[in-house]
């Protein structure tokens, strides 16, 4: 059936009623019927689509037959498409198809089985009751509290009972109704200066502001007390606060009775931050910056829009109050400023914080290892089986995103804490930068974008904008002390060499080292000589022993094979369960900022990266001991199952154990000897080689005096007809690309290529003619016709031919060999070029995903895609060609068949197993909302099992559940990655086995060494928590020493207390976190009930029940606390339901922070 649908017109004539006004009209006929149907009337139908394209109603429409010349057109065209052939060729279905909607992970075909209909059901019960009966009386509600309420009779105020004033008067922040007169609502103001009053005036409320009322603040004194010598502050004094912009009337304290203090200290010590230290006239309060420092942190939100949302507070009519745009600005930045240093102690040092260490300000992983801190004294003698437990894993990469413009310069505008947390020092670091020179490495790997990108002339011309680098903890995902940098052109080693150098100042240099980088591979090799070239505070001596370099999961598959053995985390000894690809998640919660950063100076951007990467970091911190709890059970279930598969896989192949364990043993003693994970024999001939012994052949058959019986010898021939065909590929694939209809398929011309190849197969058939004049007799019996593209006409080589034309006289002897011959090394390079596209492919999907941004960049990336998907098909179908030409010949073929769906990315077989965790959990999730909607009545259950039936995700769990013992020593790698030789033989099979086994070894023993890092770190939490106590009761003690007065001694000691207890707690709270029983994804926690005892006592004795005793090293450390944060696992209750219930721990589970401050 055709559907042809066009726009209804008003057509002249009579006015008929008409069922509805339809949208659109659809007509459905068949193109071509029996030949009966041109003489009688056609029985066809209208469909009209209603305006709210919520129903489509369907009226008949006949048709009377036509012309007589009409209706023989109908039959020419009836019988024609009666003896035209319509089967499909069986290859259609193993052809690749270009597509760009499968980067990660192939997308299930659209199921056509119709799916039962469900009546939809709100999620949120609560929300449809106050839809149906609350909607309308909120609303009153609403509008009753813009009149007087109950103060609508009073005449008198109820407050003061004063006749002389009416109660015209109310605060819109206080609460309640009650109305008061001018005299009272200024009295209760007095500690609330900053509340929004309204006055009734011409029988409504209008805002009034406080000062209008005769309101004044007098700073400097106690509550009712009267200074004598008050000092008025300019007349337009402002102050932003989280509910607005307000103009008060302040009066600064002259007489000094509490002491001679500044006006801004003034401010200060009423919790108002000034905006500059000399004649302050505008300031916000604590609350306004608290509101804005958590919403940024939260949302990223910019000042500017805090700003706008705060004059829309202030007045949503438009009415603008006084600019302090700018003034906001300064004092967000200096406040978070000060909020560092507090939090890191750096008010309780001598030094104060201008003695700010190097990195000081940074939080640091409490479970990442630590000498003194919280490692055993003896940790450097441990033994060989024991030293991966004292590994920094250290992640690297650059953020594209995080670009800036040209805009001011260091000098105009320095940063506030250069050097003090996670920016490199700039000075030193501008110097090292202006003795890089132009670098051009050379890479044997993939055409890796952060090398090429330093050499593309659009990226030079836009080498103003900085870009962000740096490094973090691969397992943790902690951004590392002064390990963040700017970067000029790319990822140039000389300034990743240099920020390297710059973190690992806070490393310990006996600490075993894994480095963790896209780009390792290339960035790795001959990194100890760079890193001794580097300035004097920066060099470091890497032990070669002590370093190991990967290349996170997710980017390894852009690499070439010995890349992906050599650098995989999976294969690499001594890395558990680490991914790598932490930065990655730390680029989605940074990007937010992007928008503001890259229009900032260099040091409000620097200011502000620290700010966000400090409450990342603390973030991760008081959510390690859930973070770990997920991943302890989750590795004691995957080390079940994986050694359950092993064991079997290890069974089996008993004979074959021993030996192939030495192999692996030999290897990781020496990685000079034979790599166990990849294979030992030979691929084969590849078609040049062939090709030369083919020629070589023939040369001697000359020699002997055999007589040519052209210039072009029997080789030439086979390979010139290869070299048609492989043409007639090209041009196959450049026409499906050009009938996508996209902006490069337009700019595709093939009449050109078209003249070319149609010459070339005339030249062909001419040669054909010579030496294999049965091909002609072959030609004229498949009924050709004379309009046949020449990219579809057959060429008819030897295996082509049929059993009686190729083994008799019309097909020169010997030529059918050749083909064999050259089909055999046709397969292998095509495999060859079929995995290097492959990895193109994946690299250029990423590329585009991570740094393609608007329409010219993305227009770019995806005309590269495409002509790399171009090369695939072109690849895939000359092997699926040369295949099905041995086929034909060769009764047991080694080669396998080549389905559209081995043709993907090598994956690995963690990943598989998650997404195989996670289509089950879905599929879990979505039989427990059906099993609601038969329950509540909605759905039947035979319309139940009928919809889940249909479902393509239910059947492919069926096969995983079916499976559980396949494990992962049966995965599903597509077998063009593991194929090696031409041959079948039983020498591959063992070697293919071997492979197989190395690498189910490998996978038992990462989750092994992920289970003991686990433990190992469940051991160090508490001992890092506790050090930290210990730091900020040490703090507190020494207060007592220090010349200061009372009121700030005091201050300094309660804040250190506080911090301690904040930490004392953490510890405890781990300890239940680790202890308590897990009800499952998605449950909620009760609250949790933590009696602090003492300030280190609960501490010390948790430490020591952790396996060691709890010792604090000498002197302050690197760590960083946040103010009393506090769980908050509550949740209101309520009957909504909406929301995902299989959300992930972190989202379910991990603490919500609030400071006391915020």
């Amino acid at each position: 059936m055709n559907v042809i649908k066009r726009r209804s017109r008003r057509v002249p004539g009579p006015k008929t009623k008409a069922p509805t006004a339809p949208a659109a009209e659809t007509f459905s006929f068949p193109i071509a019927g029996p030949s009966s149907a041109s003489q009688s009337t056609l029985e066809t139908h209208i469909e009209t689509v209603s305006p709210s394209s919520n129903k489509i109603r369907r009226f008949p429409f006949p048709i009377e037959a036509g012309s007589p010349v009409k209706r023989l057109h109908l039959e020419s065209i009836n019988s024609a498409s009666e003896a035209a052939p319509t089967s499909e060729l069986a290859s259609e279905a193993d052809a690749y198809t270009i597509s760009l909607d499968d980067f990660f992970e192939p997308t299930p075909a659209e199921n056509d089985t119709p799916k039962a209909k469900r009546k939809a059901v709100a999620a949120d019960k609560a929300m449809n009751a106050w839809l149906a009966h609350s909607r309308e009386p909120y609303l009153r509600e609403m509008l009753w509290l813009e009149g007087r309420g109950f103060n609508i009779h009073e005449q008198q105020c109820n407050r003061c009972r004063g006749s002389a004033s009416l109660p015209r008067f109310r605060c819109r922040d206080c609460g309640g109704m009650h109305l008061v007169c001018s005299v009272c609502i200024v009295d209760m103001h007095r500690f609330d200066p900053l509340h929004w009053v309204e006055e009734w005036v011409d029988n409504h409320f209008k805002k009034r502001a406080l000062k209008m009322l005769g309101l004044r603040i007098q700073l400097g004194h106690l509550p009712f007390e009267t200074c004598a010598l008050p000092k008025p502050a300019h007349q337009d004094f402002t102050v932003l606060h989280h509910n607005g912009i307000h103009n008060v009337a302040v009066d600064f304290c002259g007489c000094h009775q509490h002491g001679r203090v500044r006006h801004d200290l003034q401010l200060l010590r009423n919790r108002w931050f000034p905006s500059t230290n000399n004649r302050p006239q505008s300031c916000a309060t604590f609350a306004c910056l608290d509101a804005f420092h958590a919403i940024t942190l939260h949302s990223k939100c910019t000042p500017y829009d805090y700003y706008q949302a705060l004059e829309y507070l202030t007045d949503g009519s438009g009415r603008k109050p006084l600019n302090r745009y700018r003034p906001l600005l300064r004092m967000q930045r200096q406040y978070r400023h000060l909020l560092m240093l507090k939090r890191r102690g750096r008010g309780h040092a001598v030094s104060g914080a201008a003695g700010t260490a190097v990195g000081e300000l940074a939080i640091r992983c409490p479970v990442c290892p630590r000498p003194e801190v919280n490692l055993p004294a003896d940790w450097a003698e441990a033994p060989p089986e024991d030293q991966g437990l004292y590994t920094q894993f250290l992640a690297m990469d650059a953020c594209f995103a995080l670009k800036r413009r040209l805009i001011s310069n260091d000098y105009r505008d320095p940063p506030l804490s250069s050097g003090m947390a996670y920016m490199v020092e700039w000075e030193p670091y501008r110097q090292h930068i202006l003795t890089i020179t132009d670098e051009k490495e050379i890479t044997n790997c993939s055409d890796f974008a952060g090398v090429r990108l330093r050499e593309h002339q659009v990226f030079q011309r836009i080498c103003g904008d900085w870009r962000g680098c740096w490094h973090m903890r691969a397992r943790h995902e902690f951004v590392q002390p002064t390990g963040v940098g700017d970067l000029q052109r790319g990822e140039r080693f000389g300034n990743m060499d240099y920020i390297l150098g710059s973190f690992l100042r806070h490393i310990n240099e006996y600490l075993r080292k894994l480095f963790s980088y896209d780009i390792a591979c290339q960035w790795g090799l001959e990194l100890e000589d760079r890193l001794r070239k580097l300035p004097e505070h920066v060099r470091h001596h890497l032990a070669s022993e002590l370093v190991q370099f990967a290349v996170p999961k997710m980017h390894i598959k852009g690499h070439i094979l010995p890349c992906q053995i050599r650098y995989s985390l999976a294969l690499l000894l001594g890395a558990g369960q680490t991914d790598g690809e932490g930065i990655e998640r730390l680029w989605a919660a940074i990007a937010g900022v992007a928008g503001s950063t890259k229009l900032s100076g260099p040091g409000t951007r620097s200011d502000q990266l620290d700010d966000h990467w400090q409450f990342w970091n603390w973030r991760k911190l008081v959510g390690m001991a859930e973070s770990l709890r997920r991943k302890s059970r989750n590795a004691e279930v995957e080390l079940e199952r994986q050694e359950a598969a092993f064991s079997t896989f290890s069974v089996e192949q008993a004979e074959h154990v021993p030996r192939w364990l030495e192999i692996v043993k030999t290897f990781e003693a020496d990685n000079s000897k034979p790599n166990p994970y990849e294979s030992t024999h030979s691929d084969g001939l590849t078609e040049k080689e062939v090709r030369a012994q083919l020629d070589e052949q023939d040369q001697a058959e000359l020699a002997k005096g055999a007589v040519p019986l052209h210039d072009i010898s029997p080789t030439d021939f086979i390979v010139y007809g290869l070299e048609v065909e492989e043409e007639q590929r090209r041009l196959s694939a450049q026409a499906q690309l050009k009938q996508k209809k996209e902006k490069i398929g337009d700019k595709i011309r093939l009449k050109k290529p078209r003249n070319k190849l149609k010459k070339q197969y005339q030249r062909w058939r001419e040669l054909q003619a010579t030496y294999m004049p049965s091909a002609s007799l072959h030609f004229n019996e498949l009924g050709i016709n004379d309009d046949t593209r020449p990219e579809n006409l057959p060429l008819i080589l030897p295996t082509a031919l049929p059993p009686a034309l190729r083994d008799g006289p019309g097909c020169k002897t010997g030529l059918l060999e050749i083909e064999r011959r050259l089909r055999h090394a046709q397969c292998k390079s095509a495999l060859i070029r079929l995995r290097a596209q492959l990895h193109n492919r994946w690299s250029l999907l990423l590329y585009k995903k991570r740094h393609s941004r608007h329409q010219g960049p993305n227009t770019r990336s995806r005309a590269l895609i495409e002509r790399n998907e171009t090369k695939i098909k072109t690849s895939a179908d000359c092997y699926q060609a040369a295949r099905a030409a041995l086929a034909r010949i060769e009764p047991s073929l080694a080669w396998p068949v080549l389905r559209a769906a081995d043709i993907r990315c090598m994956e690995d077989a963690d990943e598989l197993s998650k997404r195989q965790a996670q289509r089950r959990r879905q599929l879990q999730r979505r039989l427990k909302q059906a099993q609601e909607l038969v329950d509540l009545g909605v759905l039947t259950q035979e319309q139940l099992d009928e919809g889940m039936e249909s479902d393509d995700d239910d059947d492919e769990m069926e096969v995983v559940e079916k499976q559980p013992g396949a494990g992962e020593s049966r995965r599903e790698l597509s077998w063009i990655w593991t194929l090696a030789g031409v041959t079948g033989s039983e020498e591959h099979f063992q070697e293919a086995l071997r492979i197989e086994w190395s690498k189910a070894f490998a996978r038992t023993r990462r989750w092994r060494e992920e289970h003991r890092y686990l433990n190992e770190e469940w051991r160090r939490l508490p001992l890092s928590l506790q050090y930290e106590e210990e730091l900020w009761s040490e703090r507190a003690r020494l207060v007592g020493t220090r010349q200061l007065g009372d009121d700030v001694q005091e201050g300094m000691k309660a804040y250190a207390l506080k911090q301690a207890a904040m930490y004392s707690d953490l510890v405890q709270r781990a300890e239940l976190t680790k202890t308590e029983e897990w009800a499952g994804r998605g449950h909620r926690r009760g609250k949790m009930q933590v009696a602090v005892k003492g300030v280190a006592g609960g501490a010390a004795a948790l430490a020591a029940a952790a396996g060691m005793s709890a010792s604090v090293g000498g002197g302050v450390d690197d760590a960083l606390v946040g103010d009393d944060w506090e769980d908050q696992d509550e949740e209101e209750d309520g009957d909504y339901d909406g929301s995902d219930s299989d959300s992930t721990d972190e989202e379910s589970d991990e603490s919500d922070l609030e400071d006391d401050e915020w």
